[in-house]
């Protein structure tokens, strides 16, 4: 599952409020996905959900750190290519 699709998941069970499903998708890795996985926007849309995930992981739902966290997910199930 590409960055994109693996945000928009997180951010799906999140907002359905299924924290159990939340908490499985945080702790899945993020998997490549052949050759387009491999450019430097993916690498770093990778490193970037790397570093939500573990906010997220380690914050309370309501913590400045979750919104942040929140509204980086947003930005990269949004982005392209």
């Amino acid at each position: 599952m590409r960055c994109r699709e693996h945000a928009k998941t997180i951010l799906s069970a999140w907002t359905k409020g299924d924290r159990e499903r939340v908490g499985m998708l945080l702790d899945q890795p993020i998997a490549d996905s052949g050759p387009r996985a491999s450019t430097a926007d993916e690498e770093e849309r990778r490193e970037l959900l790397m570093g939500i995930k573990a906010r997220l992981r380690n914050s309370d739902d309501r913590a400045p750190a979750a919104v942040v966290s929140l509204r980086l997910l947003r930005h990269l199930a949004a982005a392209r290519g």
